[in-house]
């Protein structure tokens, strides 16, 4: 998906965001916000049907793209 109209970030702009990643497929597919150094909070759609051993969290990156 693409974001339409949206501006760039500045490099830690957003400190709270995470992604989950399918491990398999090594794509983001879902944001996240950090809770504490354990635990982040997503939507429920997230994870519904989700094989959750094949689901990583990746913070601290800005760009995702390359």
């Amino acid at each position: 998906a693409r974001i339409v109209g949206g501006s760039k970030t500045g490099i830690n702009e957003y400190p709270m965001m995470a992604g989950m990643v399918d491990a398999i497929e090594q794509i983001i597919y879902c944001g996240a916000t950090i809770i504490n150094n354990k635990q982040v909070i997503t939507a429920a759609s997230c994870l519904f049907n989700a094989n959750v051993r094949k689901v990583r969290v990746v913070v601290g990156e800005h760009d995702v793209s390359r």
